[in-house]
Formats: structure tokens, C-alpha cells, sequence
């Protein structure tokens, strides 16, 4: 049932996260600085060999230090509690309708699936 429920609410929040983003700074550089948080678990050594507990934690601790947009660390919160597979999708849908631009991150689209939480079933 979560895993229905958090793409749904992410999605339903796009125009109230749009409405306000308006008002404040460029949204990209939001998007693009947890895409370097993404860039720099990538090239962390023995990233393979982190659980899906240190890599989420590894992102959090960063995402909190480096980023100042709430809808950003906000949409991430949220989408790190959707099914593995479907975490980059709807993270990159949702940056996209706040920025009105293609968005996409490499590393953020390899490793999210390892790197939330885990979905209670």
C-alpha cells in the first residue's frame, strides 16, 4: 500500500511545490546539487560494498549540509520511501515539472534503488 501511496502524494504536491518554487531561487541548482551528493557517493570508495542503510545515510547527512532548497530535500525524503525501482523516475518527473527543464543525473539514476529506504510492506 506505501509504495502506491508516497508516488501519488509526491506527484499530488508538484503544484504547491511549482506555486512556491516560483517565488524563490532557480530550482536547478537544487536538483543539480543532490545530483553531486549522487556524484560523490558514486565515487566513494568501496561504494559497492555499503548497505542500503549507509548509502541513504550517507546521502541524508550531505543532502542536509549542501542543500538549501526544502523542496528539494523534501522531494528526496519523500520519493526515498517509494519502491526501489521507481524512486529515480518519479524524482526526475518531479524535478522537471518544478523546473520546467530537462533534468537528469547518472549516478542519482544507478544508485537510488540502493540507496532509500526500505519500504515497509
Amino acid at each position: 500500500m506505501i509504495k502506491f501511496f508516497v508516488p501519488i502524494v509526491f506527484i499530488l504536491t508538484i503544484p504547491l511545490l511549482v506555486s512556491c518554487q516560483k517565488e524563490s531561487k532557480p530550482a536547478t541548482s537544487g536538483f543539480d546539487q543532490l545530483c553531486e551528493v549522487f556524484n560523490e557517493l558514486k565515487n566513494l570508495a568501496g561504494v559497492s560494498q555499503l548497505s542500503q542503510e549507509e548509502k541513504s545515510n550517507f546521502i541524508l547527512e550531505n543532502m542536509s549540509k549542501k542543500i538549501q532548497d526544502p523542496i528539494v530535500s523534501n522531494s528526496w525524503e519523500a520519493v526515498r520511501q517509494a519502491t526501489p525501482e521507481s524512486r529515480y523516475q518519479i524524482f526526475k518527473d518531479g524535478a522537471e515539472e518544478v523546473t520546467g527543464e530537462p533534468w537528469d543525473c547518472p549516478n542519482m539514476q544507478a544508485l537510488a534503488a540502493s540507496a532509500g529506504a526500505t519500504p515497509e510492506l
